[in-house]
């Protein structure tokens, strides 16, 4: 039984982390390197966001 909660705890927190990291890289991405490309090109700003995160997900994931 404390296995089992163990699994399902470790489960929670790893989900949950990797959530909160992917909106920090999220806003992180959104406010801080892209604030002036979104006024000029919002496309590409948009891409540029997406593709970046991409790439922190795909290398950041357990």
């Amino acid at each position: 039984m404390s296995f089992l909660f163990l699994e399902f705890f470790i489960l929670f927190f790893d989900s949950f982390l990797f959530l909160f990291l992917s909106f920090f890289f999220l806003f992180n991405e959104l406010f801080f390197s892209n604030s002036l490309q979104f006024f000029l090109h919002p496309c590409r700003a948009i891409r540029n966001l997406y593709k970046n995160l991409f790439i922190k997900i795909i290398f950041f994931s357990p």
